[in-house]
């Protein structure tokens, strides 16, 4: 029964630092008339409050896909023209879209980027 209790409580730990690799984000993606919005949560208790890029469509470069954490993960890097040169905000990850929601989003992003992605 010990080892039982045991297995079952190191299944649950490796669940949890799954979910913490993924870096879940509750995401709203925002196109409006001169600016691209993204504000995103982190879905785990050990981080700090919701974040927030605003990029104007005429500044924004483009956008980068990059797997990590052994492909478990999917972060989105946006790119912005600035006086000083070409800025690389954080990555976003969008470990927990859906596959519609991604699609979505990285199609919204395509038609103003400046650069093939």
């Amino acid at each position: 029964m010990n080892l039982l209790i045991a297995g079952l409580f190191v299944i649950y730990v490796l669940l949890i630092g799954l979910n913490l690799v993924r870096e879940y984000n509750f995401i709203i993606y925002k196109d409006t008339d001169d600016k691209i919005i993204m504000r995103y949560y982190p879905l785990h208790p050990f981080h700090d409050k919701f974040k927030s890029i605003e990029i104007s469509k005429q500044t924004f470069s483009h956008f980068e896909l990059k797997k990590r954490s052994m492909g478990l993960r999917e972060d989105l890097f946006l790119y912005q023209i600035s006086a000083k040169g070409l800025a690389k905000y954080p990555g976003i990850s969008l470990s927990a879209l859906s596959k519609n929601q991604k699609t979505e989003i990285l199609n919204s992003l395509l038609k103003y980027s400046k650069k093939e992605s």
